[in-house]
C-alpha cells in the first residue's frame, strides 16, 4: 500500500509521478482546485474512490491515480 498526503506548493496547478512498483506501472496525477489543501476527489483506474491509501496490484498492468485538491 502507498500513502499519499500531496501538498502542491504556491503557484504550481498540480504534478505527475510515475513509477514502477511490483511490475505494474502507476501514473499518480495531483491537480490543484483554487481552495487546493484537501482532497476533493479521487480515482484510482478512473473509479472514485480512495485515491490516498492506493493497493499495490500485482497484475503488470499500467494504473491511473487521480487526486484533485
Amino acid at each position: 500500500t502507498i500513502r499519499m498526503e500531496p501538498c502542491v506548493p504556491e503557484g504550481w496547478s498540480g504534478f505527475t509521478i510515475r513509477f514502477r512498483g511490483r511490475g505494474a506501472n502507476y501514473e499518480i496525477n495531483v491537480t490543484k482546485s483554487k481552495a487546493g489543501r484537501e482532497v476533493q476527489t479521487g480515482k484510482n483506474d478512473g473509479a472514485k474512490g480512495e485515491a490516498l491509501a492506493i493497493q499495490i496490484a500485482h497484475d503488470h498492468e499500467p494504473h491511473k491515480v487521480e487526486v484533485r485538491l
